[in-house]
């Protein structure tokens, strides 16, 4: 796998959300695009399309981490003030070590999750703009976004891969030291390839997909049928021979045994 794939494949199965790609590239509650190679693609949003949408926020914010299950090594130094009047304090600092491509390591504080919320009317407005021909087949919608306060994320495409930084800020022995933007970091050593994001601010790595079903755009493509359906409210709707409810619309997996 490229260094891409191991960094949007290895948080999808840690927090099951698809990520930016590069992790400061901007998204969107309602951004609307195409899905290609575990890349979205913006194309255009609800708003641009007449469609509104409410939304709802997660109440309190939490942190997030996750490291590759094998090849990284993460070693901090706290800063350390001099008791001697006059003297410098003893900077603090990191080392990350990667034994393999790939690797990588994110950490993100005060993370918020925004999201659409009626999906029921949300389905009506999609089949309506599929009806007149603003939906493509191919689009997929964001219904879900990560909003993170600090974020690090530190990812080596090479097989054996060092960085060593120097906390200019200070940095002190909590557990996410790399997301912290107080600690200011600079790169004292690198070896090998590294893609680096760290201290980064107010960014919104982390997000969620959701696209009319197939099955649904088959029975909307059939004329003789699209009278019925254009009657059938989607929470009532329903999935044919087995009773249950059939949503018209459904969140985007991503498929885990795609290698690249």
């Amino acid at each position: 796998m490229t260094i891409y794939h191991q960094y949007v494949t290895g948080l999808y199965q840690r927090f099951g959300y698809f990520a930016t790609w590069l992790p400061n590239a901007p998204i969107s509650l309602g951004d609307v695009g195409t899905l290609e190679d575990k890349r979205f693609t913006f194309r255009t949003s609800l708003a641009q399309l007449g469609i509104a949408f409410g939304s709802r926020e997660s109440g309190n914010p939490v942190d997030w981490s996750h490291s590759s299950t094998s090849g990284v090594l993460l070693k901090t130094t706290p800063t350390v003030a001099s008791n001697t009047i006059g003297a410098d304090s003893v900077k603090g600092g990191a080392v990350i070590e990667f034994t393999s491509q790939g690797a990588f390591v994110f950490q993100a504080k005060r993370c918020l999750v925004k999201e659409i919320s009626d999906r029921v009317t949300l389905e009506q407005d999609l089949v309506s703009a599929y009806q007149t021909g603003s939906w493509d087949d191919s689009f997929v919608v964001i219904d879900s976004v990560v909003h993170v306060g600090e974020m690090a994320a530190v990812i080596s495409n090479s097989k054996n891969a060092r960085l060593e930084l120097s906390a200019e800020g200070g940095i002190g022995t909590g557990a996410m030291p790399l997301a912290d933007a107080k600690a200011k970091f600079t790169i004292l050593q690198q070896m090998g390839e590294i893609a680096h994001f760290i201290g980064a601010e107010e960014l919104t790595p982390l997000f969620g997909l959701s696209r009319l079903k197939r099955s649904w755009l088959d029975r909307l493509r059939d004329t003789s049928r699209l009278e019925s359906v254009k009657r059938v409210s989607p929470d009532h709707s329903q999935d044919q021979g087995n009773g249950k409810t059939d949503s018209i619309i459904e969140r985007v997996t991503m498929n885990l045994r795609e290698t690249a």
